[in-house]
């Protein structure tokens, strides 16, 4: 694994198609969408979830979710945690301006590829989008969607705990 220091302004499907190399993965485990698929997914998970609001923004008086700052701040490494199936088929990629690469795999391998990147913010969906889990700047990782929140309000109880 990989040191995940924040790299603002990063290629992220870039660092991602790198890591799926380095990671030696086949195209029947991960792939990434064409550009026109992946402009749709977005397009769709952002007016599912955020429709007429920025996509990306979190105000809890619009939109529920629950958030959770793992030790150390890497969300990656609790994502098995959080995603109700790790052989669901998941759509992942970066969140930046200009960078619209989305791939789709089972949430295991999409684990083990954010695992392997440098510190970007990041989404995972369900690719029939009951849930959203988003890992922002701050290293947080961010919940909609009943089953994911709560189970990172579970795991930040157990946090609290400690």
């Amino acid at each position: 694994m990989k040191p995940r220091d924040h790299e603002a302004g990063s290629d992220s499907g870039r660092r991602i198609s790198e890591a799926i190399a380095e990671l030696s993965l086949p195209s029947s485990a991960i792939r990434r969408l064409d550009d026109a698929a992946a402009v749709a997914a977005r397009a769709g998970i952002e007016v599912h979830w955020f429709a007429g609001r920025t996509p990306w923004t979190f105000d809890a008086t619009v939109l529920a979710y629950d958030w959770y700052r793992p030790p150390g701040g890497d969300g990656s490494l609790h994502l098995h945690k959080v995603v109700p199936d790790p052989a669901e088929q998941v759509w992942f990629g970066g969140i930046e301006d200009g960078d619209c690469a989305v791939f789709v795999a089972d949430a295991s391998t999409a684990q083990r590829v954010l695992g392997e990147t440098s510190f970007f913010e990041y989404f995972v969906t369900d690719v029939q989008l009951r849930w959203l889990l988003v890992e922002n700047h701050h290293g947080a990782m961010i919940a909609v969607g009943d089953e994911v929140r709560a189970r990172v309000r579970s795991l930040a109880a157990e946090e609290e705990e400690r």
